[in-house]
């Protein structure tokens, strides 16, 4: 199978069946494990997440997306990369905000202006 037979399965008006999808992304995983390690290098100390995780996740993300609106392969990667960016970003705000939950005190008006 070809690039053009990859289009060829994403222009189908039908919802995109796992078959496909496997099919499609296979093919594509020299490519999308690329692009994974391509963003990856832009994140300051990613030793935690490798290129396969990132990939895999965003195999994930493709599997809930009820019908791929794409117009070729080149098309996909690009949708790919932008949401191999997003789990990045959401990895790093969710160890951020773990790292600083200790520094959080509640308090409520009472204490911050005084009972007088």
């Amino acid at each position: 199978m070809q690039t053009g037979d990859i289009t060829k399965i994403l222009n189908q008006n039908t919802k995109m069946d796992k078959a496909s999808l496997d099919h499609i992304f296979s093919i594509l995983y020299e490519e999308i494990k690329s692009t994974a390690n391509r963003q990856l290098a832009h994140v300051h100390n990613h030793h935690t997440i490798s290129a396969t995780v990132l990939a895999n996740e965003c195999y994930l993300k493709l599997l809930k997306v009820n019908h791929l609106n794409h117009e070729d392969s080149r098309h996909l990667l690009n949708y790919l990369a932008r949401a191999m960016r997003c789990y990045l970003i959401d990895q790093i705000r969710s160890k951020n905000r773990e790292k600083r939950k200790g520094q959080i005190v509640q308090q409520n008006f009472t204490q911050i202006l005084g009972s007088g």
